[in-house]
């Protein structure tokens, strides 16, 4: 890519180099893009979060690094903005405050110091089965929502003493959800703010979460409720960029497409059949 333009240097305190360039194109040009690469070692830090952050310290826009620790923010428009950068293992950054101007490229190296993480103890479910690819991304995505906020996991007694899985969804603060024309509860916004839902990793649509699986069969659930908080795999699907996603995982060795729920309604229904005869007999 050509590049034109005055250089100058900007006080990034986690930046090893930084060099704005005026690049050519329409207004909505400019952007702040670069690397993130160890401290120790100078290689790249691939699945990195670069997050924008509002004055309060909200996250409002968040990438992740590919491969070669590369990444590309997108400005809707040029001023001063606050990054911040993390990722497992690592010590997040500082928020720090940055400068550009429109039609310019901010250009960043940001280093990360190496951190000592705990994680969860391995936890042996039973023998002979093996946990799948699918599950260990589940595991990856809930250490880093635990260690940079951006999304909520629900799980253990969270979901065993649930009784529908819409009755732990209407909890959570910011989830945009509406009703169907059926009533039941959906994600999203059925034209301004397009839901997702995952079971193991498979995109699955938008359906009826209490028809699709019990809470009693799920290890967990991944909930994200803005664009930024989507980790990048999530984020499009069914043709469509997401913007409020549901990922469900069921317990190892578990399968779960709904119709545990209705056997188990079967069962309750019975109970309280026999039930009422008695008291009326």
């Amino acid at each position: 890519m050509a590049r034109h333009g005055r250089g100058r240097r900007v006080p990034f305190v986690v930046a090893v180099l930084a060099l704005a360039l005026a690049a050519p194109g329409s207004a909505s040009a400019q952007r702040v893009e670069g690397r993130v690469v160890d401290q120790t070692r100078a290689a790249p830090i691939a699945a990195a979060a670069v997050t924008v952050l509002s004055e309060e310290g909200q996250p409002l826009l968040a990438v992740e690094t590919d491969s070669s620790g590369f990444f590309s923010l997108p400005l809707t428009r040029g001023g001063t903005v606050r990054l911040q950068a993390s990722a497992l293992g690592y010590r997040t950054t500082a928020p720090t405050s940055v400068t550009v101007g429109p039609d310019e490229r901010l250009e960043v190296e940001i280093t990360l110091a190496v951190a000592a993480l705990a994680l969860e103890p391995l936890v042996i479910t039973a023998r002979g089965r093996d946990v799948s690819r699918a599950h260990r991304d589940f595991a990856r995505r809930r250490a880093r929502v635990r260690q940079t906020g951006f999304g909520r996991i629900l799980e253990g007694e969270e979901l065993e003493t649930a009784f529908r899985l819409s009755t732990r969804l209407v909890t959570i603060g910011g989830l945009r959800r509406h009703r169907a024309p059926d009533g039941t509860l959906r994600l999203g916004d059925n034209r301004l703010c397009p839901g997702g839902v995952f079971l193991n990793g498979m995109y699955v649509g938008n359906p009826d979460l209490d028809e699709l699986v019990f809470p009693s069969d799920l290890e967990g659930v991944e909930i994200y409720r803005s664009e930024a908080e989507i980790p990048p795999e999530l984020s499009f699907a069914g043709g469509r960029p997401l913007c409020t996603v549901a990922a469900l995982w069921t317990k190892v060795g578990e399968t779960s497409d709904g119709r545990g729920f209705w056997v188990r309604m079967g069962i309750l229904g019975g109970l309280i059949g026999s039930f009422l005869l008695l008291v009326a007999g």
